[in-house]
């Protein structure tokens, strides 16, 4: 195991920062990053609150954070060399930096991808534009049919996450489902019963 017991410390307005080392915050955030570029491709498995623990096994800690900054450092080397894919991925990077580097109370937290998306949005939207180019007139009909049923399939799943979203009680209730051993979704479904 890595790090130490994980300590809180309220420091006011509803903001309660780890007490964990925080170079070992900002390693277990490549696990962080990967999961968020995860839901971001295929948004299953969403939860409310993961009560996302650090400190695990070497393993689980460093290799996503080298993946992670590899990723990075390639995106950044084709920045410089105004490549389009560099500028898309350290502007996610950059956009995410903040609340990867800053040691918050929760290592993973689902709202801290709504700008970084952007930029993932838009990378898949010039991909698929360049494909829409380089491909003959058939192809861009099938391309056309996947694209369509891409964005049904990804409406009904707005759809159906919504309605977990439309009571306390519902929202902590697929919590304590996704996440047993979250303590504080349990107290909150509690609470909301």
């Amino acid at each position: 195991m890595v790090g130490t017991k994980t300590e809180q410390v309220s420091i006011g307005a509803d903001l309660v920062i780890n007490r964990d080392p925080w170079i070992w915050y900002v390693i277990g955030q490549g696990r962080v990053i990967v999961h968020y570029v995860m839901i971001s491709i295929v948004p299953a498995g969403l939860c409310f609150d993961y009560g996302w623990k650090t400190g695990r096994a070497v393993y689980a800690e460093v290799l996503p954070a080298i993946f992670v900054f590899s990723v990075f450092a390639a995106g950044a080397v084709m920045a410089l060399r105004r490549k389009p894919l560099g500028f898309a991925v350290t502007s996610f990077f950059l956009v995410l930096a903040p609340t990867s580097l800053v040691q918050l109370a929760d290592p993973a937290a689902e709202q801290r991808m709504y700008l970084p998306l952007a930029v993932v949005i838009a990378a898949v939207v010039g991909f698929v534009g360049i494909l829409f180019k380089k491909a003959a007139r058939n192809t861009v009909r099938v391309c056309l049919v996947a694209v369509v049923a891409t964005a049904a399939v990804l409406i009904l799943g707005t759809y159906v996450r919504n309605t977990t979203y439309s009571s306390e009680k519902n929202v902590w209730a697929d919590t304590v489902k996704k996440q047993p051993a979250n303590l504080r979704a349990r107290n909150n479904l509690g609470v909301a019963l």
